[in-house]
């Protein structure tokens, strides 16, 4: 059974595991706008915030697992791996996280946008695509902080 998540402007996150359009619960989840929610492979949620906030919950008893403070806004969020997390900003970068880590510093700095990074997806097991306001996407090696290729559009 999957688990239908959403968010407001007024900063709640709403989890409903049963019925699409009913709120079964809402928790007060940052200190600014939601801007990307994800489920984990773990069942758990991801929620990236305005509050340079990355937030892991369990969605069985609404707790926060764990905080990782960001540079800039969190604009998107992807689970690359079972414990590895990308996160893109309006810093122009893309942050590597280890989420089972109690170190919250990130594992690699992805830099080479102009803009804002606003959406991330996973290529194959080497590789993931950006695209920013720049107007670029470019693919990564998640091994190396150098984009592999970059499409102008």
């Amino acid at each position: 059974m999957g688990i239908d998540c959403g968010q407001k402007e007024d900063r709640q996150l709403y989890i409903d595991p049963a019925k699409p359009m009913y709120c079964f619960k809402s928790i007060n989840a940052h200190e600014d706008k939601i801007a990307c929610i994800i489920q984990l492979f773990s069942g758990q949620i991801a929620t990236g915030s305005y509050d340079h906030k990355i937030k892991i919950w369990n969605v069985f008893n609404f707790e926060c697992q764990k905080t990782i403070q960001e540079k800039g806004n969190v604009l998107c969020l992807l689970q690359y791996k079972h414990n590895l997390l990308l996160s893109g900003t309006d810093k122009n970068t893309i942050q590597l996280w280890d989420i089972n880590s109690p170190n919250n510093n990130p594992l690699c700095e992805y830099k080479g946008h102009s803009l804002w990074v606003n959406c991330l997806t996973k290529c194959d097991e080497d590789y993931f695509a950006s695209c920013s306001n720049d107007s670029d996407i470019r693919i990564w090696n998640i091994n190396s902080s150098n984009s592999v290729n970059i499409l102008r559009i």
